[in-house]
């Protein structure tokens, strides 16, 4: 048994006359929750179920009983060391509906956007780069006059002052 996959189960099952048997349900969430994920159907011998669910071997005989004949949720085969327990119905617990996979296309869109807005973003930021990279002058001995020097010296102080101003 598989712990890793799911089961649909409705709201509705409230209203089904076996949500008001206790025992009978339990056996049956059991069961849905035990049987192959996907053909719907348990081998199980009475002796060992009914030592899991805490409850006597006859007691789930009959649960099972009242499963297949009142309820009519599940068949069963038995012979004389175990019983073949299939789920009637059991696409209806397993298969995904229409909302799944609407989900899987809304989330695939949602990450192709996310990526597109990451990379948008991520250029905008080179852009910026580029930008401040062309504004900002390098001064050699050619370019270097007093206007250079004088915005050269500027911004040297006002970045040691705030370098002091950091320190202090």
């Amino acid at each position: 048994m598989e712990n890793n996959t799911w089961i649909k189960l409705y709201r509705k099952v409230i209203e089904h006359e076996v949500f008001h048997d206790e025992t009978a349900f339990r056996v049956f969430m059991w069961i849905l929750c035990t049987v192959d994920y996907k053909s719907g159907t348990k081998r199980s011998g009475r002796f060992w179920a009914s030592e899991i669910l805490d409850i006597k071997p006859i007691t789930y005989y009959y649960i099972l009983k009242r499963l297949e004949k009142k309820y009519d949720l599940i068949t069963q085969v038995s012979n004389n060391r175990f019983t073949t327990i299939t789920v009637k119905n059991w696409k209806n617990y397993q298969m995904p509906d229409n909302n799944t996979d609407n989900n899987k296309i809304t989330t695939g869109q949602q990450q192709n956007n996310t990526t597109q807005e990451y990379k948008n973003k991520e250029y905008k930021n080179i852009h910026k780069k580029k930008k401040t990279l062309k504004k900002e002058k390098t001064y050699t001995k050619e370019n270097l006059s007093i206007q250079a020097v004088s915005h050269l010296a500027c911004s040297i102080l006002s970045s040691s002052v705030i370098v002091l101003l950091f320190l202090v």
